[in-house]
Formats: C-alpha cells, sequence, structure tokens
C-alpha cells in the first residue's frame, strides 16, 4: 500500500495543480505543501480534507489508501466519510493518551497488520489484551484497598513489603 505523502502528490497531480497552485488553493504556504508530500505525519485532518475538496479525489482514498481514489458516487460516500472521519479522529485522540504516542501508533499499526493477514492470530491477540488489561485493573485495584480497621500498622507494613 502506498503512503500518505504519495497519494497526496498522486492527488494534487490527478487535479493537474502544481504545489504553487495548491497551496494558493488551500491557503496553506508552499514550504507546507512540499513538506507534506515528503512527511505527512503531522498533517492535520481539515488539511487532508481540504486537499481532498480542492484535487476532486475521495477523502478517506486519501487518508487512509482505502477505496477509489475517485468516487463515482458523491451522496453515498457523504456519509460514510463523515463516519469514518469521526473514526479517524477518535483514532488519533486515542494515539496521543498514550505515554509514547509514537510507540502507540506502531502498535496499532501491528494490530491492523495482523488482522488483515490473520482474523484466529488477532482474536488471540485480543484475547491476551484483555487478560493482561483485566490483570492490571486487578492489581490497581489491590494496591488501592484500604487497610482494615482491626488492623494494626505492623501488619499494614509487613503486607505492603511482602
Amino acid at each position: 500500500m502506498d503512503c500518505l505523502e504519495t497519494r497526496l502528490k498522486e492527488a494534487r497531480l490527478h487535479a493537474n495543480m502544481t504545489q504553487p497552485q495548491l497551496s494558493d488553493a488551500i491557503d496553506l504556504s508552499l514550504r507546507t505543501i512540499k513538506k507534506y508530500e515528503k512527511d505527512a505525519s503531522n498533517i492535520a485532518l481539515r488539511t487532508v480534507r481540504n486537499i481532498a475538496l480542492s484535487c476532486n479525489v475521495n477523502e478517506i482514498w486519501l487518508l487512509t489508501g482505502q477505496g477509489k481514489m475517485i468516487e463515482d458516487d458523491k451522496k453515498s460516500t457523504s456519509t460514510e466519510n463523515s463516519n469514518i472521519t469521526t473514526v479517524v479522529i477518535e483514532h488519533q485522540n486515542i494515539i496521543k493518551q498514550f505515554k509514547d504516542p509514537e510507540r502507540g501508533l506502531k502498535i496499532n499499526q501491528k494490530l491492523i497488520e495482523i488482522q488483515d493477514v490473520n482474523e484466529d492470530v488477532y482474536d488471540q491477540v485480543e484475547s491476551f489484551i484483555n487478560g493482561a488489561h483485566q490483570a492490571v485493573k486487578t492489581m490497581k485495584k489491590a494496591s488501592k484497598k484500604k487497610p482494615n480497621k482491626n488492623e494494626n500498622k505492623n501488619d499494614i507494613q509487613d503486607r505492603k513489603s511482602s
């Protein structure tokens, strides 16, 4: 599958636009357009949408590489694009919650690759993650347990140190 940078350039060329023309069309600097065609890792979703509209290409294709570059039926894809855009925004918000967002993104990409290759392995990974998550919740709950009123301080210290 090609990358976002490649699709950005493809979309621009499909619209018979030069980088300066696209820059003017979406009100971004030429330098930014050139940067995105080399590294689009920090591109805003709004910018992807503006490029898709200006180049008359499918926004979802531009963003993900899925579907056709040019959609035959604009009405049916409008709602679909809106729903997928919402999911993409939610995904971006989830990635931002990781202590290391770059690592979180890589892990998510690996999960997607696993799902695409083998659904059974994906189910096993999901089961493992659910088990690990449950174990972490149990450990957090146990560490927050309040001491019994009848226990003395030495008993509590002994339990914490073991």
